[in-house]
């Protein structure tokens, strides 16, 4: 995946916490944004598709995504569910919930942004998409926490999911490599759009519940948590494929996690307590990127100065 011109990296990195925080002082521009939660998220796959690096995926690469995507839809849900068990949370479901979620539909892009390797993490990405029908009932079984039913989780992935991974592909064929690096602007911006009415959403959501600053103060913690150890288990899938390069993009791959296909696939099927959790779980993920975005430029900056002559 080619990466955009740093200015479109900074606006898709740097303006979504900023369109959060539009969000939450007009909510009438937030609740227009989270209608279209869904579509955000499938521009962003699509995009995902379209811009991946060329050729065909090599077993070094196959192992991790597979490591990965195993992680995030299994082990991470059932590690936060015996660790909710162990502090007695009283209501793990949306926890649990959190925890099931894919790789997030914009963590290819935001791996090209900072220049980490993207197929690996692409890989994960759609292995997850497809598997979370199977996945989430699976765990939801196990830790005994209500979910859809298999067949009505299906239908929303499929439409959410499939219908823009085909629209990558003819994306894909119809630009051809040189188009891809030719557009690569152009294909950055769409996508850094879809961040911001990402963004929006989370801040109209937020506003929403101007009483529940204490609950939503609450709820971050056990976020943190679960994008720490989906980062901790993408670290281990990263060290266990030999590949140094590979810790970072999979440790990324683990903490931002897609919140926000969850929430949009599962909008009206979740008490409000989840979809706040899912609200807060996305704005995480959109201030981390934000952090790591801000750390490359000072690094950038700081660099200048050594490499003038």
């Amino acid at each position: 995946m080619p990466a955009p011109p740093l200015p479109i990296a900074a606006l898709a990195l740097l303006g979504p916490p900023a369109a959060a925080l539009l969000g939450a002082w007009q909510p009438g521009l937030g609740a227009l944004a989270k209608e279209g939660l869904v579509a955000w998220v499938a521009v962003l796959i699509a995009l995902g598709i379209a811009t991946a690096e060329p050729g065909p995926a090599r077993l070094a690469e196959v192992a991790p995504a597979l490591g990965l995507a195993g992680c995030n839809l299994v082990l991470c849900p059932l590690a936060v569910h015996l660790a909710a068990q162990a502090l007695e949370v009283d209501d793990p479901q949306a926890l649990v919930l959190l925890a099931a979620g894919p790789a997030a539909g914009s963590v290819a892009m935001v791996a090209a942004f900072l220049r980490l390797p993207t197929r690996p993490l692409l890989l994960a990405q759609l292995l997850g998409f497809l598997l979370l029908p199977l996945s989430l009932p699976l765990v939801a079984g196990i830790t005994g926490q209500a979910a859809a039913t298999p067949a009505a989780l299906f239908g929303r992935v499929l439409v959410a999911v499939a219908l823009p991974a085909l629209a990558g592909l003819a994306l894909r064929r119809a630009l051809g490599a040189r188009g891809r690096r030719r557009h690569a602007g152009a294909l950055g911006l769409a996508g850094a759009l879809a961040l911001l009415g990402i963004g929006a959403a989370v801040g109209g959501e937020l506003a929403r519940a101007p009483g529940e600053g204490g609950q939503m103060a609450a709820l971050l913690a056990p976020v943190l948590l679960v994008c720490q150890a989906g980062a901790a288990l993408g670290a281990l899938v990263g060290l266990a494929a030999g590949s140094a390069g590979l810790v970072p993009a999979m440790a990324l791959g683990g903490s931002v996690r897609n919140f926000s296909l969850v929430w949009g696939a599962s909008a009206g099927l979740l008490p409000a307590q989840a979809e706040l959790a899912l609200a807060v779980g996305t704005l995480w993920t959109l201030l981390l990127p934000a952090a790591l975005m801000l750390h490359r430029l000072r690094a950038e900056v700081v660099a200048f100065p050594a490499a003038r002559p």
